[in-house]
């Protein structure tokens, strides 16, 4: 892959090393910066493509294909561009860093309901300069008939999205979802989308605004059924985070989590941007907890999960080189007994939550399975964390 770095980025790091910053402290106050506060040049050549027209060629284009995706959403029981406020500086938050306490975010978030979406999805692959890319086609009828004999929705999953991007990402799995008589719930993460917060914490403030935002919508008689959380990447870890520690919720399923920050961030650094020494990026990532105001350990999905365990589907991709499938098994064993790891060997880490054809099965399996777990409760009995209890498969291609 060819690099290209900005002059400007470039001078200006120099420029604070020479000025005696430390690197470590500010590439920690980088990594934590929103994501949706930097300029589109910065982001990296996309990889994955999503629209209904021939292939998206840049990061602009994809922005307003979906601010236009999105205001087709326009029938009276989706709300669009609903916000409400949160104060970050909770009672569970109380020993971050100041940082967080002044930064209360202003979350967005957008209700999908149940309903006849007719959801269709076409893929394309190709390879461009050595790299794998591929591009994601999907239709839908909006406004949708609503699904017969279904007065309120089946369960309710939020629906949280990968790093640098936005709720409309998850807009297909809403539509599949809805499909099946559950309604999702789409959040633009902290600093991302339309939300606000100048900084993220990866994980613990994020999630704090998650339990606020359910207790906002029970609050309302908005939630229905078991919630579920479904996440991708970073929303991955912040599912699998937020199911082990609120009650609430019934389970997590995660696609291609990883389970070390560190490692993730290397794994990043190398495959988009290996023009940037890795003993940098290593010195940053040890600043991160400093600079969060957490314990060395709790920006870790694994060391949260071995002590906040869950039910859990995790899915994983073969060819994933930023969150592997070894990195991955290490989750599932940190999960409750009965959790499952599903692994599409051909995917790689951007592709792999468009895959509907192989991936929705074992995910409406696990949502009907949870289901009638929740309707018909099994006798109590002594937990055993016997490996027995977990599950792994492996599609033949």
């Amino acid at each position: 892959m060819r690099a290209h770095v900005h002059p400007t980025g470039f001078w200006l790091l120099l420029g604070l090393i020479l000025c005696g910053c430390s690197p470590s402290r500010f590439i920690a106050n980088r990594l934590i910066k929103a994501p949706n506060s930097y300029p589109t040049w910065f982001a990296p050549e996309p990889r994955v493509y999503l629209g209904y027209q021939p292939r998206i060629t840049d990061r602009l284009q994809l922005e307003a294909m979906l601010a236009r995706w999105s205001g087709f959403l326009t029938n009276g029981s989706i709300g669009t561009n609903i916000a409400f406020p949160l104060q970050t500086n909770a009672t569970q938050l109380a020993g971050l860093v100041p940082r967080f306490g002044n930064d209360p975010a202003r979350i967005v978030y957008r209700l999908v309901p149940p309903a006849a979406y007719n959801l269709t999805v076409t893929a394309t692959n190709w390879t461009e300069n050595g790299v794998q890319k591929a591009e994601f086609g999907f239709r839908r009828a909006i406004p949708a008939p609503p699904l017969p004999a279904l007065n309120r929705p089946l369960g309710t999953v939020f629906l949280l999205h990968g790093y640098g991007l936005e709720h409309e990402t998850m807009l297909p799995w809403a539509f599949w979802l809805g499909e099946r008589g559950y309604q999702s719930i789409l959040v633009d993460l902290r600093g991302h989308g339309r939300s606000s917060g100048k900084s993220i914490s990866f994980g613990p403030v994020e999630v704090a605004e998650l339990r606020a935002l359910l207790s906002h919508l029970q609050s309302q008689d908005r939630i229905s059924g078991p919630v579920f959380a479904m996440g991708v990447s970073y929303g991955a870890t912040l599912a699998l985070r937020w199911a082990g520690t609120d009650p609430r919720l019934d389970s997590a399923i995660a696609i291609a989590p990883y389970a070390r920050l560190a490692d993730a961030i290397e794994n990043i650094r190398a495959d988009f941007a290996s023009w940037v020494p890795a003993s940098w990026i290593r010195a940053g990532v040890r600043q991160l907890p400093n600079v969060v105001g957490v314990p060395p350990g709790e920006l870790d999905p694994l060391e949260v999960l071995t002590t906040n365990p869950t039910h859990a589907l995790l899915m994983a991709g073969g060819a994933d080189v930023i969150a592997p499938v070894e990195a991955v098994e290490r989750l599932q064993h940190a999960c409750l007994p009965g959790s499952r790891l599903w692994v599409l060997m051909d995917s790689n880490h951007e592709a792999l939550p468009f895959r509907f054809p192989e991936l929705a099965p074992p995910v409406g399996r696990w949502i009907s399975e949870r289901q009638s777990a929740v309707r018909t409760p099994p006798p109590e009995r002594p937990r055993s964390p016997a490996p027995d209890g977990r599950s792994r498969t492996t599609p033949t291609r």
